[in-house]
């Protein structure tokens, strides 16, 4: 895969995740229901690029990509998430009322680059493995690729098909 081809994914990914009330549903339905964040920006991407991703593609690509996730991507994610929560001024845990180390001028900014950088290299992963994982369907619109690709994806996740519609009903007025 290109590198322009990648620099298409990630800024597709950067548009649509800063889309209007996308990054709250992305987040919903990676925190309640087990979603991964960039599998849903990959599969909005591969919708525009023409493709989608089949249910047993969406399973090889997540056994894949298991080891990276659950190992850095993760594994930040939650030590940021406890950064917040030990840093805010007035928590139990925090030794004064204003911010601590970890407030935005002290570590939180730098686990919060990395973790980005992480999720990143996860997304350069699986446009390295677009054309393992998905299959060209030019004559569908946008919209039919992206609920496809959805409905295979919560098939391949044990959710029901339509968990993920308000997301791509929210991902479909980005384009």
């Amino acid at each position: 895969m290109s590198e322009d081809h990648f620099k298409g994914l990630w800024e597709c990914a950067l548009a649509a995740y800063a889309s209007p009330g996308v990054a709250s549903l992305c987040l919903a339905a990676q925190d309640d229901f087990g979603f991964d964040v960039n599998m849903i920006l990959f599969a909005a991407w591969c919708a525009r690029e023409g493709r989608v991703v089949s249910r047993e593609n969406w399973i090889l690509m997540n056994e894949r990509l298991t080891p990276w996730r659950d190992g850095v991507v993760a594994p930040l994610r939650e030590q940021r998430r406890r950064w917040v929560a030990l840093d805010s001024p007035g928590s139990s845990s925090s030794l004064s009322s204003s911010p601590g180390p970890c407030s935005s001028d002290g570590l939180y900014p730098a686990i919060k680059a990395v973790e980005l950088e992480a999720e990143r290299q996860q997304l350069q992963m699986m446009a390295d493995a677009v054309e393992l994982f998905s299959i060209g369907v030019p004559t569908a619109s946008v919209d039919l690729r992206l609920k496809n690709s959805f409905e295979a994806l919560c098939s391949a996740q044990g959710q029901p098909s339509n968990r993920l519609d308000t997301l791509h009903a929210a991902l479909s007025k980005t384009e």
